[in-house]
């Protein structure tokens, strides 16, 4: 169970994320020959990455979280790995990095199932390897906590945003500093 979030999302909930995680994957052009020091851009975000640590995307991170968001809510690993490939579409297989296929035929769903199976597993074995469990634990909770947040202000209505979304966010956040600046009364001193 997510234990920041107090209790794990609902099944509906959980798409809900997924939907909004995948429509937000950040990228940076590719630099040959040297990692790569420019920030990763998307939709609606923007974030510096230590070099080295992800590539041209972070999909690799988003679709563990989103795996693990699902599974949390009651999917079985194959169900959200069926979802995340439906939702991940043509994003699925796309690197040029890697072995090319023998035939050319069309993945079909079970290839794709499992090539979101072996994505997961993967990034999970880097992230262990290089910061250990307590990192993977902390990326899912902040996405999920953020996403929690962003629907309870009103600025995410199910997986986008609202259209009013950049003025929603800017009363969340002047909310946030006066509950943090609040000043207690201690009594009429004068």
């Amino acid at each position: 169970m997510n234990e920041a979030a107090g209790r794990p999302m609902m099944p509906e909930q959980a798409l809900d994320f997924v939907r909004w995680m995948i429509s937000e994957v950040a990228t940076r052009p590719p630099v040959r020959g040297r990692k790569s020091s420019s920030p990763l851009i998307g939709k609606h975000s923007s974030r510096t990455i230590q070099p080295g640590f992800f590539r041209a995307s972070d999909l690799s991170e988003r679709v563990y979280v989103c795996f693990v968001a699902l599974t949390e809510a009651g999917y079985s690993s194959k169900n959200a790995a069926d979802d995340l490939q439906a939702e991940l579409g043509d994003r699925i297989g796309q690197s040029k990095r890697g072995r090319p296929r023998i035939n050319s035929d069309p993945r079909d769903t079970l290839d794709r199932i499992r090539t979101v199976q072996a994505m997961v597993s993967a990034f999970a074995k880097r992230v262990r390897s290089q910061h250990g469990n307590a990192d993977l634990e902390r990326r899912v909770n902040s996405y999920i906590q953020h996403f929690l947040w962003l629907c309870r202000e009103g600025i995410l209505i199910r997986s986008e945003f609202a259209p009013d979304a950049a003025q929603q966010m800017m009363l969340a956040h002047q909310r946030q500093l006066s509950r943090l600046f609040r000043r207690p009364i201690w009594g009429n001193w004068l």
